[in-house]
């Protein structure tokens, strides 16, 4: 009795990581940002960022900056979370994005190096 509950908890620890991974594989692709949406801002340019996902971890680029240090990317099973460091500017910008059901945009908001809370929308581009 004690070795099937073992195996149980084997197989069911196996599966939920396997739906994890399949879960953050749905980022992975070029995605084009959005700044602003609805907001007065005076970002008139479009990021373009790339997301890949290594052993189960997630790792973000920016295509255009390379002045940009991402981190604390954390996946929930909902959200995406992280922190960009522009290191020219010595800014950083946390953002908070949820994958629509389509999965064609990430959309969520981002705080801006004023402080001000910016929806967000990341169009996919290209899957990877």
């Amino acid at each position: 009795m004690k070795t099937l509950k073992t195996i149980t908890l084997i197989i069911f620890v196996f599966f939920c990581n396997s739906l994890f991974s399949q879960d953050i594989k749905q980022f992975e692709g070029k995605w084009k940002e959005h700044w602003g949406i609805g907001n007065v801002t005076d970002i008139e340019y479009n990021d373009v960022f790339i997301i890949f996902v290594d052993n189960d971890k997630i790792y973000i680029n920016c295509e255009n900056y390379d002045k940009y240090i991402f981190r604390k990317i954390v996946y929930d099973g909902e959200e995406l979370s992280f922190e960009i460091l522009n290191t020219t500017a010595n800014d950083i910008i946390p953002y908070l994005l949820k994958l629509s059901k389509d999965k064609k945009w990430l959309k969520g908001t981002a705080v801006s190096a004023q402080g001000e809370s910016v929806n967000i929308k990341w169009e996919r581009m290209i899957d990877k």
